[in-house]
């Protein structure tokens, strides 16, 4: 029912959440926790592309930020709750 919004940058958290408000399209802004970056290490490669379960929407977001230049004011719309439809048993 809620999308998690992840962006370090205000200016397009505002423009998403106005958006949103007028499509009648939920986003929560979610935090974007340094700590949770330790689940990226690896052994073999610069970073691993997943963390644990726990988090996984925020370890996606510090994994893009790693590829996304400083200066471009990115997001990561995490939307996989909104997506399914309990009644109808898939995704909308």
């Amino acid at each position: 029912d809620i999308a998690g919004m992840f962006t370090p940058h205000d200016s397009i958290a505002d423009e998403l959440s106005s958006a949103s408000n007028q499509m009648a399209e939920k986003f929560w802004r979610m935090p974007m926790e340094q700590s949770y970056m330790s689940q990226l290490d690896s052994n073999i490669a610069d970073m691993k592309n997943t963390g644990t379960r726990m988090g996984g929407a925020i370890t996606a977001a510090l994994f893009l930020k790693e590829y996304v230049g400083k200066d471009l004011p990115w997001a990561h719309l995490d939307i996989a709750g909104p997506v399914w439809d309990e009644k109808a048993g898939s995704a909308t």
